[in-house]
């Protein structure tokens, strides 16, 4: 019978140690995941931060080009109101896109 009750103390306390090593086994991979989650978060702000500056660029880019190309055209001109007037919208923009193209071309005959 104390045989009996010294072993129970001794596996009590071999599977406190036991369930003691699992628990510290499982931490150490819970914080090891936690980085690497954080570091894919880093990753993955970086790539988003670099996408929207892109994303200005081109905005600013778009934006600046269309200034230029409004630049090229006078909506208000004499001539070509006259023309949309007399031969309609189909003619009038052929007439305005070929503007466009012969100054986006050679733009030194401005």
């Amino acid at each position: 019978m104390q045989h009996v009750a010294l072993n129970n103390p001794r596996r009590i306390i071999e599977e406190t140690e036991k369930l003691k090593c699992d628990l510290e086994s499982k931490s150490m991979e819970l914080d090891k995941w936690c980085q690497q989650l954080e570091e894919e978060k880093k990753r993955k702000n970086e790539v988003l931060h670099l996408a929207s500056v892109s994303h200005m660029e081109a905005s600013s880019s778009v934006l600046r080009l269309l200034e230029e190309q409004q630049e090229i055209i006078d909506e208000e001109d004499e001539k070509l109101n006259k023309l949309r007037k007399e031969w309609g919208e189909e003619v009038y923009m052929a007439v305005v896109t070929a503007l466009k193209e012969l100054n986006e071309y050679n733009p030194s005959i401005h």
